[in-house]
């Protein structure tokens, strides 16, 4: 509630205008006085200042000028001594000389609603402060909650919230935008791109920068190294190395990374113990493909397991690989049996790519480009069917991941073949 004070500034009667103790009255907001004089002095004029002769046979008959109760708002009439005189005395908040004037601020109810408040003005006149859901002179029109959102436009699908008793509006923006008007975009923040792409801020939206083999606007699709097929001649293609790289499965006679080269004949004859000649990809040498137990570069060797010789040497560790052994070697070791030293490291010199996976430096660590058949990180997953209808010995079957055919051979010379590795 506010307390309003009004403090009037007494001039009129300043100077004492009134005579023979006569009793000063501001009238006229204080612009103005009169004097109310003493009874039975018989004085009169403004300033009580002139005397009425009587003689004895002077009759006075006065009619009191209050009689009619000139007065309105409850106003108390006062006689004056000048004749057919009197004064208004207004009670609070009422003013002029018949106390006709009014405030009505100061009057309950006030003439604002809704707890608006009523500020007087000069003579009679108020105006009306109104909270902040109501308008009108009197505070008598509510104003909708949303209202205020009716002239905001909040972008890219943001939502206008009304605030503070309606006198703020706040724009509730979707995830990936921002700024007053959610006209700012950030759609990075939910991390859009898949399979490792990069996301890039292209306002309003995003763009994604795929790693191979991924494509797509948000790098969701993912290309088929084999399609269109690299390989000739009728050869099938293998997807390996987790769609970075290829095989071709090469129809008999033919060799090379797409089989495009045309091999000569091989005796397998020069091959022992039922060892299979395998032509390798110059299309002039060979290797034998021998059976479970024999080893040697014609199949003349003996042998039960390949890590019962303990061929690793310096303390590495042998592990059975799908055609011989491998070593995990201890540092500063390397090579095929842990037989060097290296004074510069290498991720690469522990042998940390098993199943004769390919170790690749990349950096400071390594990838492992794995055979077909394995998959992980280290090749150490042996994904290999437990049954297939192929007779791969003295290689082994593996699933083709590029759908036809769905089984082939992988076989000692690092080739594939489609039916048989002899």
């Amino acid at each position: 509630m506010v307390s309003l004070k009004f403090i009037y500034i007494l001039l009129a009667c300043w100077s004492n205008p009134c005579r023979n103790n006569a009793r000063c009255m501001q009238i006229n907001g204080g612009t103005d006085y009169m004097c109310i004089c003493p009874e039975g002095l018989l004085l009169t004029g403004k300033n009580c200042d002139q005397r009425i002769t009587t003689t004895p046979s002077t009759t006075i008959t006065t009619v009191s000028p209050c009689l009619q109760n000139p007065c309105f708002n409850g106003g108390a009439c006062i006689v004056l001594p000048s004749p057919n005189s009197y004064f208004c005395q207004c009670p609070e908040y009422t003013y002029g000389s018949h106390c006709e004037n009014l405030n009505r601020c100061f009057i309950q109810p006030t003439p604002c609603q809704n707890n608006g408040l009523c500020i007087p003005g000069p003579n009679s006149a108020y105006s009306c402060s109104c909270s902040s859901q109501y308008t009108g002179i009197h505070c008598e029109t509510f104003i909708s909650l949303a209202s205020i959102c009716t002239s905001v436009v909040c972008l890219n699908g943001g939502t206008c919230l009304a605030l503070n008793d309606n006198t703020i509006a706040f724009c509730q923006c979707r995830p990936g935008y921002s700024g007053s008007r959610c006209e700012l975009s950030n759609q990075c923040s939910s991390s859009p791109c898949l399979n490792d792409g990069l996301c890039t801020p292209v306002n309003p939206s995003y763009q994604c920068t795929c790693k191979n083999p991924y494509f797509g606007p948000q790098c969701q699709y993912q290309n088929n190294i084999c399609s269109p097929s690299p390989c000739k001649n009728g050869a099938s293609c293998f997807v390996i190395n987790n769609n970075n790289d290829y095989v071709c499965g090469c129809a008999p006679r033919y060799t090379g990374k797409n089989c495009e080269t045309i091999v000569a004949s091989c005796n397998s004859a020069l091959c022992y113990n039922g060892g299979t000649c395998v032509l390798m990809s110059d299309g002039t040498t060979f290797k034998c493909a021998c059976q479970p137990g024999y080893t040697g570069d014609r199949c003349m060797s003996v042998i039960t397991r390949n890590c019962i010789s303990q061929p690793c040497r310096n303390g590495g560790t042998c592990s059975e690989g799908p055609f011989t052994y491998e070593c995990k070697c201890s540092s500063p070791f390397r090579g095929k049996q842990c037989e060097t030293v290296t004074s510069v490291y290498s991720p690469c010199d522990s042998n940390p790519c098993k199943n004769t996976g390919t170790c690749n430096v990349s950096g400071n660590s390594y990838t492992c480009t794995c055979a077909p058949g394995y998959t992980g990180n280290t090749c150490e997953l042996d994904m290999r069917p437990a049954v297939c209808e192929l007779n791969c010995l003295p290689g082994y079957c593996f699933a083709n991941s590029a759908g036809q055919p769905a089984f082939a051979c992988f076989c000692m010379d690092n080739t594939i073949r489609l039916k048989t590795c002899s």
